[in-house]
């Protein structure tokens, strides 16, 4: 017997784990909203794009405030696995983007 959850939001490590031990065939997409500010020297950086590519994550930018030279501001909210989800956003800050949950 497969079950299969499709949930928009965790909002409690409790939820979580119930969610990721459920067992086989167990699947869970979590989105999460982020507010990143983004230094100019990373600002040209495809870092979207490899949010998609590398950690197989969906994007979907709300609100976006970026120019070349300039540091930049986006509000973008990913879904994905939830370990995805977390190697993404260390992804983000190890490139010295802020991330910041809203």
């Amino acid at each position: 017997m497969r079950v299969f959850f499709s949930l928009r939001v965790i909002k409690t490590d409790i939820e979580f784990f119930a969610v990721q031990y459920l067992g086989v065939g167990t699947r869970c997409v979590v989105v999460k909203k982020l507010r990143l500010s983004v230094p100019a020297d990373r600002v040209k950086e495809p870092f979207i794009y490899r949010m998609v590519t590398e950690y197989r994550l969906q994007p979907n930018i709300l609100e976006a405030n970026l120019s070349p030279e300039r540091n930049g501001a986006m509000v973008v909210e990913i879904s994905g696995k939830p370990q995805d989800i977390e190697s993404g956003i260390l992804f983000l800050r190890e490139s010295d983007i802020d991330v910041e949950e809203v």
